[in-house]
Parts: structure tokens; C-alpha cells; sequence
């Protein structure tokens, strides 16, 4: 991926969140969402909390606070995230939610965008089955918290691309 990438995750609870943290503290502009609406209102606050109390331990500098807080933008549906190159979900471990959100999302991005799971029980296939695209879909699994384990698992299924 590039600099100008936009990167989007889909669900803003504590694992959606940090991961939208790491990519946004990193640079990237950061597309985020969640299906209930309180998630989506409090999101850039509980960024803005883990935040400032790095800066109060003096991990880091209020600038680089503001940056990332810059970096993020929430939308209220699948429809802002056309601009992304890749899509990380981080939502219920439901095989029927995961597949309907990459459906709502292939609609809107383009072919060659990433979609990414985060799911840590359900086949990567499974998943991918009833895409249109299948071989743009992995997992990209974090572990927790994301913002302070520096470790991803990425885990392709048969019909990944390379």
C-alpha cells in the first residue's frame, strides 16, 4: 500500500477501535463505522481518552495526538467507504454478518480493494464464499489490544490472490 491509501474498519468497539487508532497514528486516513449509532458517536472521544493518556505518560506528544485524531473520519453507512484500498472488519463473530457486510461494501469499492477480517473462529472461506470477488478476501487478524501488540496474523483462504 501507498501513503495516500484510505484505509476503513467496520465496527468501533475496543478491537475496531485500536485498529482504526494504529492505522490512523501511522498516517493513513481512517474511514470508520459501526452499526449502532452509540459506538459511532463516542468513537472519536474513547480515541481521543486513549490518547491523552499517552500524553499524560508522555508516550506522546499532543501533535502526534492531534494527527491521528485528524486521520479519522466516521461515516454512518458502507457507502463512505468508497474510497478505500482496504477494509478491516471487526464486528459480531456472525458468519451472516460478516458475509453481508462484504456484499454492502464490494457494491461500493472498487474491484481491487482489500476486505479484511478480523474474525478469529469462522473460516476465511466461509466468509469469502458468496463474494463477488473472493480472492480479495483475508484475514487480517489483530490481537489485543492492537494498539500495543505489534503482532497481525494475516491468514489467506485457497482462493486468496496473491
Amino acid at each position: 500500500m501507498m501513503d495516500q491509501d484510505t484505509i476503513g474498519v467496520v465496527g468501533l468497539g475496543t478491537m475496531g477501535l485500536g485498529i482504526a487508532q494504529v492505522y490512523a497514528a501511522a498516517g493513513f486516513a481512517v474511514i470508520a463505522t459501526d452499526a449502532h449509532l452509540p459506538a459511532r458517536e463516542t468513537a472519536r472521544t474513547r480515541m481521543a481518552e486513549a490518547l491523552d493518556a499517552r500524553v499524560s505518560a508522555g508516550k506522546l506528544t499532543e501533535a502526534a495526538r492531534d494527527a491521528t485524531l485528524a486521520n479519522l473520519q466516521i461515516v454512518e453507512s458502507a457507502q463512505g467507504f468508497a474510497p478505500c484500498t482496504l477494509v478491516i472488519e471487526a464486528i459480531v463473530e456472525r458468519l451472516d454478518a460478516k458475509q453481508s457486510l462484504f456484499a454492502a461494501l464490494e457494491a461500493v469499492l472498487v474491484p481491487t480493494a482489500i476486505l479484511a477480517t478480523n474474525t478469529s473462529s469462522i473460516p476465511v472461506a466461509q466468509i469469502a464464499a458468496p463474494a463477488s470477488h473472493p480472492g480479495r478476501i483475508l484475514a487480517l487478524h489483530f490481537f489485543n489490544p492492537p494498539t500495543a501488540m505489534k503482532l497481525v496474523e494475516l491468514a489467506p483462504h485457497a482462493g486468496t490472490s496473491a
